[in-house]
């Protein structure tokens, strides 16, 4: 630092930016992780993640042509560190039976690791019929599906509707949608 010819530094700020940015880091005290974090995951080996959504089985009602649903916060429990990752944050909308099996989110690097619950909200369900699209009422919009999901490769992540259990009513009186859903961890294709 020369005063003389007007050049100052100011060391002191930036050092208050990290510690301040680091201070509010640990206040939030929150357990939800999103991969990779931190750098200490640079050296671990990570498997990439795809989500599937496919129906089971279609209602009984033959006016029933297509469903589409929208989901959104698909998390994964990771069992090791009682941790959520989140897988996607964002919404994702297919169609359940015109187009099976469409890709909901792209791939994400997880750890290799097992996990034991995934979480996801639904935030619309539309059911097409001949006379065009209706909402259909959501009787639960956060689901949450119990299972020994292993991560040891690229994996997909199949969701499974089942839409003649789970979808109720006709286009005349509308529909309610229970998510009922199986889910399973598939090496990936």
């Amino acid at each position: 630092m020369r005063e003389e010819d007007g050049r100052t530094m100011n060391a002191f700020k930036p050092m208050c930016t990290v510690l301040l940015a680091g201070a509010l880091v640990a206040a939030a005290g929150c357990d939800l992780s999103v991969y990779p974090t931190t750098s200490e995951y640079e050296a671990q080996e990570a498997a990439r993640a795809s989500l599937d959504l496919d129906a089971a089985s279609m209602p009984d009602a033959s006016e029933v042509v297509d469903v589409e649903l929208t989901l959104d916060t698909v998390a994964i429990h990771r069992l090791y560190e009682d941790r959520w990752v989140l897988l996607s944050g964002d919404e994702a909308t297919t169609t359940l039976v015109a187009e099976p099996r469409s890709d909901a989110i792209p791939d994400v690097p997880m750890r290799m690791q097992a996990y034991d619950q995934l979480s996801f909200g639904i935030t619309r369900v539309r059911v097409a019929t001949d006379d065009g699209w209706q909402e259909a009422e959501l009787l639960v919009d956060e689901v949450f599906v119990d299972g020994d999901f292993i991560v040891d490769t690229d994996v997909t992540i199949a969701l499974t509707f089942d839409l003649q259990a789970g979808l109720r009513g006709n286009a005349q009186t509308g529909y309610t949608f229970e998510p009922l859903v199986e889910a399973a961890v598939q090496a990936a294709r």
